[in-house]
């Protein structure tokens, strides 16, 4: 038995052979784009996870600090993460103690705090509250700041500490 071939076949195969090979060509270019932002996005990822690491590192060195300056302190960690560096910013705030209950209740009955002193339950109290005085902290930031490929990244942490333990007022 032999088999015969219309001559009008022959083009469809290689049209269908060459649309064939173009979809792959596609899918093909499409898993490698995906396979490549995975890839940046595992790096970057790895890079945040190194940058938390190292402003916890600084941020526990400098709350361990027994004398901490005011200002900006800049500085890197040398061959162990090259493209890796610190900044490190200190700052006093003052903060005013809290009013108590009681003087809460003062306060929102309109009488003054400014009295030198008042009786409560048979028992002397001052009640000026400008007679406490504010409590000063340090606020630590630390930033760690890097780049990648053109675009820059960084990670931040703050916190405050009490300025009488890191060294003065």
């Amino acid at each position: 038995m032999i088999l015969k071939r219309n001559k009008t076949t022959y083009g469809y195969i290689l049209i269908e052979v060459v649309v064939s090979m173009v979809v792959f060509s596609i899918g093909v270019i499409s898993v490698l784009r995906t396979f490549s932002v995975a890839a940046q996005a595992r790096a970057v990822a790895q890079d945040y996870t190194i940058a938390d690491f190292l402003c916890q590192k600084v941020m526990t060195e400098s709350q361990a600090a027994p004398f901490l300056k005011e200002g900006i302190e800049e500085g890197g960690f040398g061959e162990d993460f090259p493209k890796f560096r610190w900044v490190r910013t200190v700052e006093l705030i003052k903060v005013q103690p809290p009013v108590s209950p009681e003087e809460q209740e003062e306060l929102e009955r309109g009488q003054s705090l400014q009295g030198p002193v008042s009786f409560r339950n048979g028992k002397r109290r001052e009640t000026e509250r400008m007679r406490r005085k504010p409590i000063t902290f340090k606020r630590i930031v630390v930033t760690i700041p890097w780049q990648r490929k053109g675009a820059e990244y960084s990670v931040s942490f703050e916190t405050l500490v009490p300025a009488m333990l890191t060294g003065g007022m």
